[in-house]
């Protein structure tokens, strides 16, 4: 009963889930593109049913963002000394180039707390890549850099970077989490300069569609 309810399909609404720019920079460049609805863009649909999350629904994503989207507080506390684990569908589509002699790489990761305590990575078997997130083009006319460029929260981090090739199912295993009366996941991503552009609209006519997610779940292990 208790993993029954920890279920998010996302069709009756948000579900608790909230998001907000993952480094509290205030700006009027869009840092969060976190969205709930239909996918119209990337995925042709959602995995399952109408509606999911993506970072643009309707839209490729904008280079300098960084945002979080967060659940709600999930009482996992009856599952107690049982291996518990997250299933959830995804489908991701990110920005990944080689520019001023490095490869940078767009990209999202899934962290996990309980109670107060810290965010963590929780990681599947083995993530597809490393999120390294690219603060500035140089070059001999001019500097263009991303507002606060060393706050990406997840540069670094092993995550989802490049395509998933459709809609794939990950499975993350919590038994070393705290607190399982008090456990959250936010799912964290993170965009840097691929071209140099002040126009958000001229940035995500040149980048991919970004990250989609749908029907989280707790099943035991």
């Amino acid at each position: 009963a208790a993993l029954a309810a920890a279920t998010f399909d996302f069709e009756s609404g948000a579900q608790g889930f909230t998001h907000a720019p993952s480094d509290g920079v205030a700006a009027d460049w869009p840092l969060d593109g976190w969205e709930h609805g239909a996918a119209t863009w990337g995925p042709p649909a959602c995995a399952e049913g109408r509606n999911c999350w993506g970072t643009h629904l309707d839209d490729n994503y904008v280079q300098c963002q960084r945002a979080a989207l967060t659940s709600p507080a999930i009482d996992l506390s009856a599952c107690a000394g049982t291996p518990v684990v997250a299933v959830f569908e995804t489908w991701y589509d990110f920005w990944s180039g080689r520019i001023d002699g490095e490869d940078w790489y767009d990209g999202g990761t899934v962290e996990g707390r309980g109670g107060a305590g810290g965010w963590h990575v929780v990681a599947p078997q083995r993530y597809p890549g490393v999120l390294a997130i690219n603060p500035y083009i140089s070059d001999f006319l001019d500097d263009y850099s991303c507002l606060a460029p060393n706050d990406f929260h997840v540069s670094g981090e092993p995550g989802f970077t490049e395509q998933s090739a459709g809609w794939v199912t990950v499975t993350l295993p919590l038994d070393a989490l705290p607190d399982a009366g008090a456990f959250q996941l936010r799912f964290a991503y993170a965009t840097g300069v691929s071209q140099q552009t002040y126009s958000a609209d001229v940035s995500q006519s040149l980048n991919p569609p970004g990250w989609y997610l749908d029907h989280l779940r707790f099943e035991l292990r």
